[in-house]
């Protein structure tokens, strides 16, 4: 899909966060290029947990960002395809405040106390994926506290389908109390031996992420309208799965999304 924008900020998106690309169809043409540049800034910042052994050596790279956002606002922006796109961001109208606390999101991923209980779990999703999408509705249209809850569900289902993903790789985000509370290890979950009361913590997130989007439909223009799309079908075809966060990783977009987008957004790209 072509939408007029730089091949460097849309590329590794379109490739490593396609459910959020679509986000950028309902935005107007000129307020692609910062909603881009913002999504593009999340993936990096999402990545660092994952690229590092040592917490230390990512919140030095939290660090970098912290700075790259001041000297852009300075006009002196870093020589990096993303870094060098936050005037775009800020020239939108995102203050800087809201750029920094994405950063400052992810220290939580960087720490290995586990997610205590379930109101925790919910504080991270609305701190990463919720002020995301909060602050693409900022420069690219839309109710911001509806794009918050719309962000925090698809948050939610996020971590439960990248649950087997994450135990491969050592990390569990499901709220500890939950997994104690159904009889679920964590050594067991690391290895994919949880058994059952894994689906029954999943079906407590899965009904938290549900109370998110209670009421909200799609609205025409609206650049969050995609990922409630998106998140209501990852929720049903959970419940398909018996609430199996380890099945529900091959959950993909629902069927015939793009006709629904572009009859729903009247054609605009």
């Amino acid at each position: 899909m072509n939408l007029g924008l730089d091949a460097s900020l849309t590329h590794a998106l379109h490739q490593d966060d396609p459910d959020r690309f679509w986000c950028l169809v309902p935005a107007g043409q000129d307020q692609r290029p910062a909603a881009a540049a913002l999504l593009a800034l999340n993936q990096e910042l999402g990545r660092i947990p994952r690229q590092v052994t040592q917490p230390m050596a990512g919140f030095i790279r939290l660090e970098w960002w912290r700075e790259a956002i001041a000297e852009a606002r300075a006009g002196r922006p870093r020589r990096h395809p993303v870094a060098g796109a936050l005037p775009l961001i800020q020239a939108a109208g995102l203050d800087d405040a809201a750029l920094v606390a994405m950063v400052d999101a992810r220290e939580r991923e960087l720490d290995d106390r586990p997610i205590a209980d379930l109101g925790e779990l919910l504080a991270h999703a609305r701190a990463t994926a919720g002020r995301l999408q909060e602050s693409l509705a900022a420069v690219a249209g839309g109710d911001p506290v509806r794009a918050r809850r719309i962000g925090t569900a698809y948050g939610l289902m996020g971590i439960l389908r990248a649950t087997g993903h994450l135990a491969r790789h050592g990390q569990i985000l499901l709220p500890d109390d939950l997994l104690r509370q159904h009889g679920v290890g964590r050594d067991a979950l690391l290895a994919g031996k949880a058994g059952p009361g894994l689906a029954e913590v999943a079906a407590v997130v899965a009904l938290e992420a549900r109370d998110e989007l209670r009421n909200l439909r799609p609205v025409r223009g609206e650049p969050a309208t995609p990922l409630l799309l998106i998140t209501r079908h990852q929720l049903r075809m959970l419940d398909r799965l018996d609430n199996d966060p380890f099945a529900a990783a091959a959950i993909g977009r629902p069927p015939l999304l793009a006709l629904r987008l572009l009859v729903l957004h009247g054609l605009r790209v």
